[in-house]
């Protein structure tokens, strides 16, 4: 005998369909986006989500699928604008919000929004907020994701941050941090789960150096970009300290200077690197060769002075046993690098992107280098490179930027 069991989902509770609504009149764009918000049972309406038990809503993603910077009049007809209302806070069960990428413009992050303590999803990115973010939403200890990006916001403390243990994922991107002064990296030290740090154009400054017990263990991601730190490239980068995982460092448009230690060879997971428009100094060292996973490295407009090292050392622990197997692109240009060009750049079988202009390079291109079938882009211009410009080049089927510009090559493609 066949039984059939239909389980029967909730419906919405009454309190939360009330404070649905309520947040719905103070929101523009109803002829649009919250066309579904109507009925009984909120959580049937666009962008809603509810346990299938208590009936509570635990999810709220209003985010812009079409960001204006996309260009696309569907901008327009997904946008919300207005403000948010205090009865938001009476979805205590609320777990994830997303109004990312509308348009609530010159008002403040909701201090109210604090009071939602099982909130571990919150994206702001992009909404146009103004004036300083609330300390109050210190108090969302279960939070995992923070994303404030991208908007004239201001921060004169972070010791509020200190309270969000389960953070995971931090954006302030674009986010004034300068009042919080050199000390920062002490209050984001105490979140033990940190993976994803952004930090990029925040106006940050001072030493991140000198930090005598870095607890970044979990990091994978750190972008302390477009900031004013002026100091010796920190050995803490390198020496375990950020931790094991780490994939992607993002330094560039700061003024670190000093050396690139050899221990940067150790960080065995990272992907992408990027130093670009620094003062570092020195040469490249060839423990980069153990660096099987990096996809984008990126040393551009520095002070190197050396020659590219000859051979990379621990190529033989990639899996494919060539150097750099997965590097996609490889940016080294306007420095003072010297010497010839390593034949090992010709077995960079992956590689897409070459960019070492203006340098002082000479001797022969590589004949290996004319036979990468994935290079799109390869800049050689303004050294002093001679000998016979390779034919190969102009039989690279994605080849579609080439310059060896003002250099001593006897024939041209």
């Amino acid at each position: 005998m066949l039984v059939m069991v239909i389980a029967h989902l909730a419906d919405c509770l009454e309190s939360h369909h009330d404070a649905l609504i309520d947040f719905k009149i103070s929101i523009k764009g109803l002829e649009n986006r919250l066309s579904s918000w109507h009925g009984s049972n909120c959580c049937q309406w666009r962008g809603i989500a509810c346990d299938n038990t208590t009936g509570s809503v635990i999810r709220i993603d209003l985010h812009n699928p079409y960001p204006l910077s996309s260009n696309t009049p569907r901008y327009a007809f997904w946008n919300l604008s207005g403000e948010i209302r205090p009865s938001l806070q009476k979805l205590k069960s609320l777990t994830h919000l997303d109004l990312s990428f509308n348009t609530l413009q010159g008002i403040p992050i909701p201090g109210f929004l604090g009071s939602l303590k099982n909130l571990q999803y919150l994206n702001l990115t992009t909404v146009g907020f103004r004036g300083s973010i609330p300390p109050n939403l210190g108090n969302l200890s279960s939070l995992q994701y923070l994303n404030v990006s991208s908007q004239p916001l201001t921060v004169y403390n972070l010791q509020w941050m200190t309270s969000l243990a389960s953070l995971k994922h931090l954006d302030m991107n674009q986010v004034d941090l300068s009042l919080v002064g050199s000390n920062w990296i002490e209050f984001l030290n105490k979140l033990p789960f940190l993976t994803d740090l952004h930090l990029s154009n925040c106006g940050l400054f001072g030493s991140i150096s000198s930090l005598g017990s870095l607890n970044f263990t979990s990091l994978a991601l750190i972008d302390i970009s477009l900031n004013s730190f002026d100091l010796k490239f920190p050995d803490w980068i390198a020496n375990g300290k950020l931790g094991k995982n780490i994939e992607v460092l993002g330094f560039s448009d700061n003024k670190l200077h000093g050396k690139l230690p050899a221990s940067i060879g150790n960080m065995k997971f990272l992907t992408d690197f990027d130093l670009s428009s620094n003062g570092v100094e020195g040469g490249i060292p060839s423990s980069i060769g153990r660096l099987c996973s990096l996809i984008n490295f990126d040393l551009s407009s520095n002070n190197l002075t050396k020659s590219l090292p000859e051979l990379l050392e621990g190529t033989e622990n990639c899996v494919s046993g060539s150097p750099l197997p997965s590097l996609v692109s490889l940016r080294v240009s306007n420095n003072r690098l010297v010497g010839e060009l390593p034949d090992w750049l010709g077995q960079l079988e992956n590689l897409s992107e070459l960019g070492l202009n203006y340098k002082l390079f000479e001797g022969s291109i590589p004949y290996s280098l004319g036979t990468l079938r994935n290079l799109t882009s390869v800049g050689l211009g303004g050294n002093k490179l001679n000998g016979t410009l390779l034919e190969s080049f102009g039989q690279l089927p994605e080849l579609t930027f080439f310059d060896v510009s003002s250099n001593q090559l006897q024939e041209y493609l």
